[in-house]
């Protein structure tokens, strides 16, 4: 009789140990449910994060590059991207000195006359542009973002971006 106590005891604590753990949900599902939780406070919550980030950074730059070295970790086929573009700057035609960087940046923003906080390439090197004070102009950041791989006449509006057939 005791034996069969014992046999049925582990068969319970057995059934329910299996009901349990079927229950939950697996590390991936999890992880899942944990970046969709990050995103939705992210949208929420947003320009209060951003500056929040970038104060901290600001206050201690090796915890951004510990930040930026675990992105690099786990996203390795963005490193080899980055690298691509970085190869692709450095065969860009041109030599640009010290003293033509300075010269430029000494000028406002060429698109906006606000301040100038970027180099900017009218013609860009992604576009076969040159390396040159010739093609260079100062810009503020958000006017850079927006030009983005564009042209000069394609960013003023002045040349069409796509043929219209």
């Amino acid at each position: 009789m005791a034996r069969w106590r014992r046999r049925c005891r582990k068969a319970v604590v057995r059934s329910v140990a299996t009901c349990y753990c079927a229950s939950m949900p697996t590390t991936e599902e999890r992880r899942e449910q944990k970046r969709l939780a990050e995103a939705a406070r992210r949208a929420r919550k947003g320009e209060e994060i951003r500056r929040r980030d970038r104060e901290r950074y600001a206050a201690d730059p090796s915890r951004k590059k510990a930040a930026v070295l675990r992105y690099i970790s786990k996203n390795p086929e963005k490193k080899r991207l980055w690298g691509k573009v970085s190869d692709h700057r450095k065969r860009a035609p041109g030599d640009l000195s010290a003293a033509d960087i300075a010269a430029i940046m000494s000028l406002p923003c060429a698109y906006c006359g606000g301040p100038a906080e970027m180099l900017e390439h009218c013609e860009p090197i992604a576009r076969g542009g040159w390396n040159c004070a010739e093609n260079c102009v100062s810009a503020c950041t958000e006017c850079n973002l927006k030009k983005a791989d564009s042209t000069v006449l394609e960013f003023l509006g002045l040349w069409p971006t796509a043929t219209p057939f």
